[in-house]
């Protein structure tokens, strides 16, 4: 597996692409270590902590869905939907606070490649996800932002329903996440992938065409 913090060695994979389609929580910037640190203040009166080792079984998944897993590890009760926007906004300060800006590739690629089109595919709430890009002044750049946290959906569905969801055949898009089982789907249908590695991941991605590292990790 190549891995590379040169943006002049993903150059073919890009070139020519329709769609840019990214993941949100560490791959357009460095939020995963926000989002472990919201869920734990959270939590906090439930006399929960989740350790980096649990936080690494959650990454990537749902809300909902981690709500079920936590509830499920710590034998514990708590309103779902009441955390959750208490959480939201937890993490939305904890991202102005520490002033957390979109990684340089990215950026550069906003500056390199404007023609193809860019969408956001993420389990991060939609709205979340908005307030964050307006936040950076970036949101007008994306075509669409799909959430699968309350849409009733997988990555996978919209990863194999490519001309449903962003009217793109598969061959014409480039995907960028940070979960290697994300990668592998991608990888089956024949999607060009490149994987996102920083410190919750390294040395964990081996289902992309090529791997991003060096300023990430």
């Amino acid at each position: 597996m190549i891995k590379t913090d040169n943006i002049k060695d993903i150059e073919k994979l890009i070139n020519n692409k329709e769609l840019f389609l990214f993941d949100f929580d560490g791959v357009v910037a460095h939020t995963e270590r926000l989002q472990w640190e919201a869920y734990n203040i959270v939590l906090k009166r439930y006399k929960i902590v989740i350790s980096k080792e649990k936080w690494l079984e959650y990454i990537g998944t749902s809300e909902q869905e981690i709500y079920k897993m936590i509830k499920k590890d710590f034998n514990v009760k708590f309103d779902s939907e009441e955390i959750l926007k208490e959480r939201f906004n937890v993490y939305l300060k904890l991202v102005r606070e520490k002033d957390i800006k979109p990684f340089p590739l990215f950026t550069e690629l906003f500056k390199r490649y404007t023609e193809p089109k860019y969408y956001i595919l993420t389990s991060n709430s939609k709205e979340v996800v908005k307030d964050m890009l307006e936040y950076w002044g970036i949101y007008n750049r994306f075509e669409q932002i799909i959430s699968v946290a309350t849409a009733g959906i997988t990555k996978k569905d919209v990863l194999v329903n490519t001309n449903k969801y962003m009217k793109v055949d598969k061959s014409n898009i480039i995907y960028f996440e940070d979960m290697d089982r994300n990668l592998k789907i991608a990888n089956e249908l024949e999607i060009t992938t490149i994987g996102v590695e920083h410190e919750f991941n390294y040395n964990q991605l081996k289902n992309c065409d090529i791997v991003i590292t060096g300023e990430l990790v």
